[in-house]
């Protein structure tokens, strides 16, 4: 004789069972088992045994889902629907749920853009090499202070000084190849510090 057995816990179909016969003709019966038989479980299905009759509840375990209110990501561990707060669409980076589908939220990407070209323009003007008389000059904005206390205290713009370059070489320069290195550089970070129009 088969029976059904089903979780304790949830009353979910587990397996068929067939009952042993005992020594007095009848049978043993299992734990959590019914005689009534199972419906047709179909995909993302599940019955269970409500103590009288089979159910079929709807079953997405293991499906990922997103937050419609902050986009965090989580997997249903759970039978029945799918929250009203989630959603299996996957959102972008700049995502922001309107009502009835994930949609671009243009001024935060607007200000995730400008924190990014900040970043990088800071990068940039740390890394400015400007090249004087085939000379490679640090162009950064520490190079330009130390160029500038040094054309402030000169003499004249023939002046020479001790210098190290770009690409590590000690060089001898002059005042005036400091103030063609220092405009440079200056072009060069005022060039950087003006974001491009896309």
């Amino acid at each position: 004789m088969e029976w059904y057995q089903f979780s304790p816990k949830t009353g979910e179909y587990t397996r068929p069972v067939q009952c042993q016969k005992n020594p007095k003709g009848g049978y043993l019966i299992p734990a959590n088992a019914t005689p009534v038989a199972p419906p047709e479980i179909e995909t993302n299905q599940a019955a269970v045994f409500d103590g009288e009759q089979w159910q079929l509840i709807a079953d997405h375990r293991g499906t990922v889902v997103y937050s419609k209110a902050d986009k965090t990501e989580s997997t249903i561990k759970e039978l029945g629907e799918i929250p009203e707060t989630q959603t299996t669409d996957k959102p972008q980076q700049f995502d922001q749920w309107d009502g009835s589908g994930w949609v671009l939220d243009q001024a935060l990407k607007d200000q995730h853009d400008i924190r990014e070209w900040k970043i990088q323009r800071t990068v940039n003007v740390a890394n400015i090499v400007v090249t004087v008389d085939g000379m490679p000059f640090d162009g950064d904005e520490i190079s330009q202070q130390r160029m500038t206390r040094v054309i402030t205290v000169a003499e004249s713009d023939t002046d020479t000084m001790t210098w190290v370059l770009a690409d590590n070489v000690v060089k001898t320069v002059t005042v005036a190849q400091l103030k063609q290195a220092l405009m440079l550089a200056g072009q060069e970070q005022a060039r950087l510090w003006i974001p491009e129009i896309k």
